[in-house]
């Protein structure tokens, strides 16, 4: 039986797209990772754009190169990552 993959919705990371920005470049500080070529907001304008959220896999697709680069991280593990993210209470700052 296929597995249903569950889809990141903007609401899930908070009430506006500046909450959902502050959420990403928290837990990519989390990470140790630093937010390099806007990854955190090049995810939240996907998540915008979309109409029923995205996959995390398909989320971390657009996030540019140069942060994988940088951050010396695969796009696998900023998945799992952004998987940890999904039903997680909103954090708020």
């Amino acid at each position: 039986m296929a597995r249903i993959a569950r889809k990141l919705r903007l609401e899930d990371l908070g009430p506006n797209q500046q909450a959902a920005v502050r959420v990403l470049l928290d837990d990519f500080r989390d990470h140790g990772w630093r937010d390099q070529g806007g990854a955190a907001l090049a995810a939240v304008r996907a998540l915008t754009s979309s109409t029923g959220g995205l996959s995390t896999a398909r989320l971390a697709q657009v996030i540019p190169q140069v942060f994988f680069v940088r951050n010396s991280v695969s796009r696998n593990e900023v998945r799992k990552a952004l998987d940890g993210l999904m039903g997680s209470p909103t954090r708020s700052g």
